[in-house]
């Protein structure tokens, strides 16, 4: 899965968007992706959308003085760093308290048994380009950086 989500960043990110599905599923395919593969990307991708909204709790949780727990599901579904990564995320307000659910919920969608830190990197990623959110030099830098630990 994370081979195609990487192929649909590298090939269309720089157009600011994701066309159709349909023009998708031609694009993979010509890639040499398998169908089943594509449905289940394509499937994983249409979870952002079906997101509750994410402004709705917005105010409740990003005025929040509390910590953020990781549930049994989220330890096994994210490796250590993974979810190291995303609390620096939160803590340096490079994304809110909303994103990082978001982020997490579609981790715990995922059919991966568990994501490390150039995963989440990918996925952090996705979901701010899903939500159009403008990404700076920087950030877009500290998310292209491989995680040199994972390369040994």
């Amino acid at each position: 899965m994370f081979d195609i989500l990487f192929y649909l960043v590298e090939n269309f990110f720089p157009h600011g968007t994701l066309p159709d599905n349909e023009t998708i599923t031609r694009k993979l395919s010509d890639a040499g992706f398998e169908d089943e593969d594509i449905s289940e990307v394509l499937g994983w991708l249409r979870g952002f959308n079906s997101v509750e909204d994410p402004n709705a709790y917005r105010g409740n949780l990003e005025n929040s003085t509390g910590f953020r727990v990781f549930s049994p599901e989220e330890v096994n579904g994210l490796s250590t760093k993974a979810r190291g990564f995303l609390t620096f995320l939160v803590d340096s307000d490079l994304i809110s308290s909303t994103q990082r659910e978001v982020i997490i919920e579609r981790v715990i969608a995922l059919s991966e048994s568990q994501v490390g830190v150039d995963e989440i990197k990918l996925i952090v990623l996705l979901a701010l380009w899903h939500q159009q959110e403008s990404i700076d030099g920087m950030m877009l830098e500290l998310l292209a950086a491989r995680d040199e630990s994972s390369l040994q």
